[in-house]
């Protein structure tokens, strides 16, 4: 269920990068980062992967604060527990 919900959040992320506010170089770097970082994660769930995708999402809020949906992206970060890993 947590996979489905990463790639969902994968390619909503994609889907948003597209708007005109938020496409700078750096931003879609990110993006391409929440990609790997994902799809990492989904092949092989453990405490490096998750949080190098947790990572990922919060460098992409920081580097689009002006995105739509911020809310759910901050809180999918801190629902994100990485803990259960260890």
């Amino acid at each position: 269920m947590k996979n489905i919900l990463y790639l969902f959040l994968t390619v909503l992320i994609v889907a948003c990068s597209s708007d005109d506010g938020g496409g700078q170089d750096d931003c879609e770097n990110i993006i391409q980062l929440i990609e790997q970082t994902n799809i990492a994660f989904g092949q092989n769930p453990s405490f490096e992967t998750c949080q190098a995708y947790k990572v990922a999402l919060i460098e992409f809020v920081n580097c689009a604060p002006d995105i739509d949906n911020i809310e759910f992206y901050e809180s999918t970060i801190e629902t994100l527990d990485c803990s259960e890993f260890e």
